[in-house]
């Protein structure tokens, strides 16, 4: 009896290149979430635009102020005009105004404050220790130490004393 001879099975090399392209992508990806250092690079190369994890860390943002809407429509309009300020305004920029209260006052009236308004808003927000943690890990761009920071925050009673202080400037 004659064995038939099989055929050697063909190796599909471009799905294997492109699995591994897609994983080494993925990993690319993540490191920039995840290592501070490189988003802050690729933000530095790009001549400070938003990068991807930028883009992400921002819409999930708007995501959790628009998750906050009650239908009372002065509050609702405050959650509008806070996302679109978050969209509009370039992470680098965000950076700078946690690192320095000046140009934290100047990023607010930039996005439609009055400067008594911007002024009181940066003071308070500078002035309330709970929240240094959080300003030094935004400042360096570190998104998952920001993320732990307001986290450990808000479990505290820090922000809702500090939403009284400022009740009277945000009406």
């Amino acid at each position: 009896m004659q064995r038939r001879r099989q055929r050697p099975k063909k190796k599909h090399w471009g799905r294997r290149i492109g699995i591994t392209l897609l994983v080494l992508v993925a990993i690319c990806g993540l490191a920039v979430v995840f290592f501070p250092q490189l988003n802050n690079t690729m933000r530095s190369a790009s001549g400070g635009n938003d990068t991807a994890a930028d883009k992400a860390v921002k819409s999930t943002l708007v995501k959790q102020l628009e998750a906050h809407k009650t239908g009372n429509s002065t509050t609702d309009a405050a959650i509008d005009t806070a996302t679109a300020a978050i969209n509009n305004t370039k992470m680098s920029t965000l950076m700078k105004a946690a690192k320095d209260q000046s140009a934290a006052t100047s990023m607010l009236e930039q996005n439609g404050m009055s400067t008594s308004t911007a002024q009181a808003v940066s003071s308070a927000i500078y002035n309330t220790p709970a929240l240094d943690n959080v300003r030094e890990k935004l400042a360096s761009g570190d998104y998952v130490g920001a993320y732990q920071a307001v986290k450990n925050t808000a479990d505290s009673s820090t922000l809702s004393s500090l939403a009284t202080q400022l009740q009277p400037y945000l009406q």
